[in-house]
C-alpha cells in the first residue's frame, strides 16, 4: 500500500502542496474513478488547512490535525502541525538567531 504524506504548516502554500500531491500520484492512478471522487475533497482539505494554519499563526494558538483519505491501494495523509514540531538542534538555532 502506497502512503502519501502532505505536511502543512503556517508557511505552506496550498497550490504548492497540491502540486506535491500530484507529483506523488501516477498518471494511471490520477485517471482512476476512485481518485476522481477523492481528489476534490483532498484539495479542499489542503486549502482549508493552509488557511487555518495562517489564521492560527496570527492568533498564537497551537493545532495538530491529521486527516486520512483511503483509496484501494493508496492512503493520503494530510497533517497540519502548528507550531512545527522541532528538534533540539532547531531550538538552539532559533535561540542563537534571536541573540
Amino acid at each position: 500500500m502506497k502512503k502519501i504524506n502532505i505536511q502543512i504548516s503556517n508557511d505552506t502554500i496550498a497550490s504548492v502542496a497540491i502540486r506535491e500531491l500530484n507529483s506523488q500520484i501516477s498518471e494511471s492512478k490520477r485517471n482512476s474513478p476512485e481518485f476522481q471522487i477523492v481528489y476534490a475533497p483532498v484539495t479542499a482539505c489542503i486549502e482549508d488547512l493552509t488557511s487555518k494554519a495562517k489564521k492560527i499563526a496570527r492568533s498564537g494558538t497551537t493545532i495538530h490535525v491529521n486527516k486520512v483519505f483511503k483509496l484501494p491501494d493508496t492512503n493520503i495523509f494530510i497533517a497540519l502541525d502548528y507550531p512545527k514540531k522541532t528538534g533540539l538542534i532547531d531550538k538552539f538555532k532559533r535561540i542563537f538567531k534571536q541573540v
